[in-house]
Parts: structure tokens; C-alpha cells; sequence
């Protein structure tokens, strides 16, 4: 079932406004630069903030309208555990993700699966993000469950 925010599920909901350093969907783990921009996340099994652009609500737009420019204010969830969100599954490598599956950055503001061959998780524990709610594959949205 689609849903049109993404979050769900929140004790904390904490929302910070942040200014985009580059094209940003909602949905997407997102990092800070140097200059306290937020990006798509952009290291693949990385060690991430759990920061999740969300909808421009502010404009009353949806989830498929883009932050393009660096003019361009984004609200960011800091996501804390057992937040529920409805991210982006990984659209490169068309390994599906499966209820259960752990997940870490796929380098691009998407999830991917953690798999036996994943080095990340295992060398920075911080780089996992949640477990998937629900199956997806090649770009689709999910629910993760922020842990």
C-alpha cells in the first residue's frame, strides 16, 4: 500500500530544516557537508546519521517532488529507533530486499540489503540503519523500521 509521507511512526519526531547541497528525493538517507548542507548519503555500507529528507510539507508537496537546488530548504527527520519510515530501496544492483533483511546506505540516499559479503556492517556497526517492513526492489519504497 503506498503512502504519501515519510514518517510513519514517531515517539521523538524530530525535524530539522536544512538547505540542499544537491538533488534530494524525499524518502533518501541523507548526510551533512562541510558546510551543514545535506546530501544523499553517499557511501555505500558508511556510517550514517539516521537522517531521512522528508516531503516538502511546508509547500504542501508530496513525495515525488525533488529538492534541486541549493536554495532549496529541507526538512530532515532525525529518525530515532523504532521510528517507522518510508524509504527507497537500491536501484543498481537489483538484489531484492526482503521482510527482515537488515539494511545499511547504498551509497545514493537508497537502502540495500546487508549481505555475507558486505564489509560495512561489520566494520562500523553505526552503518546499519534498520530492517525492512516489507519486500522491494529497484527503487521501490518501503517500511524500515529504524533500529
Amino acid at each position: 500500500m503506498a503512502k504519501n509521507t515519510v514518517l510513519i511512526s514517531s515517539a521523538a519526531n524530530i525535524i530539522e530544516d536544512r538547505v540542499a547541497a544537491g538533488t534530494i528525493t524525499p524518502g533518501m538517507l541523507v548526510e551533512r557537508d562541510s558546510s551543514d548542507q545535506v546530501q544523499a548519503h553517499s557511501t555505500a555500507g558508511g556510517i550514517a546519521e539516521k537522517l531521512f529528507a522528508m516531503e516538502d510539507f511546508y509547500q504542501g508537496n508530496g513525495l515525488s517532488t525533488n529538492y534541486t537546488t541549493s536554495s532549496d530548504r529541507v526538512p530532515v527527520l532525525n529518525a530515532q529507533p523504532g521510528d517507522i519510515v518510508y524509504a527507497i530501496a537500491d536501484d543498481t544492483t537489483g538484489v531484492a530486499i526482503a521482510k527482515g533483511d537488515f539494511l545499511e546506505s547504498a551509497g545514493d540516499g537508497r537502502l540495500q540489503q546487508i549481505t555475507a559479503t558486505t564489509t560495512g556492517a561489520a566494520e562500523y556497526p553505526n552503518s546499519v540503519i534498520g530492517v525492512a517492513l516489507e519486500s522491494a526492489i529497484n527503487g521501490s519504497r518501503f517500511l524500515v523500521k529504524i533500529i
